[in-house]
């Protein structure tokens, strides 16, 4: 957090990579509030003990708050400006360093043979090869349709509002794609289902930052940051949605 509040009390940063100084920022942030975004849950999980569900939520929650913070910071600094665009890929940022944590404590206890805290409902039920491969056919079809979309030099009007014209498209393909996602890691691959919702979100992440890339070779369209924030945030609250209704039957046994 100093270091981060160091760099933005500068006027001017030091440009380190040959990309564009735009991009070179907004990577910047993605590293910086992802990376305290993990330290932030290990902190929570480490030095609190509290649960996985509890630790990511308000690992998000800070790296948020200190982001919209340091926006803030910035208005008084010459040169600088507060963005809340920034405050998105700051949030989103957070979203992916505590859900690359969570994957990592899971492995680790995957590894050691961990019990799991609560019964897992995907874990006893045969899965055959043919089985397995078509649960991924979702996938491949929603996956093809969002890359057909951003092929297109202009898109279709649906009623008053055009896809290309705002964030909530972007908001519903990708909490979609992440429900696609979670039937094949979950039921196919046999996965717990705190893995499957995380390695689901980090996959729909990963797959929105490459839609974007990809547009950048499309005549009439761009590569745009928010729209990633977009697919997300679509994933994270499609996780978020599903997590609480899968645990909802086990909240009152674990308090």
């Amino acid at each position: 957090m100093g270091l981060i509040f160091f760099l933005s009390a500068q006027s001017r940063l030091p440009h380190l990579t040959p990309l564009s100084v735009t991009l070179e920022h907004k990577l910047g942030h993605v590293v910086f509030y992802g990376i305290l975004a993990g330290m932030v849950m290990w902190a929570l999980r480490r030095g609190h003990g509290l649960r996985m569900s509890k630790s990511f939520a308000l690992s998000v929650l800070v790296t948020a708050a200190y982001g919209a913070s340091d926006e803030w910071h910035q208005t008084f600094v010459p040169g600088r400006d507060g963005q809340f665009s920034d405050v998105v890929i700051d949030t989103n940022a957070g979203a992916i360093g505590a859900a690359v944590y969570c994957i990592w404590i899971l492995s680790r206890a995957r590894n050691a043979r961990t019990p799991a805290a609560a019964p897992d409902i995907g874990q006893h039920v045969p899965v055959t090869r043919t089985r397995r491969t078509a649960m991924w056919l979702p996938v491949l079809l929603w996956g093809g349709l969002i890359f057909f979309l951003s092929a297109q030099s202009k898109l279709p009007e649906v009623g008053p509002v055009s896809l290309n014209e705002g964030k909530i498209e972007h908001f519903i393909f990708y909490s979609i794609f992440w429900f696609c996602l979670l039937l094949p890691l979950r039921y196919g691959h046999r996965l717990t289902l705190a893995k499957a919702i995380v390695l689901a979100f980090l996959i729909t992440s990963a797959y929105g930052a490459s839609d974007e890339f990809h547009q950048r070779f499309v005549p009439g369209r761009s590569c745009d940051v928010l729209d990633w924030a977009a697919d997300t945030f679509g994933g994270f609250i499609a996780a978020s949605a599903y997590w609480v209704y899968e645990t909802r039957g086990t909240t009152k046994k674990n308090r």
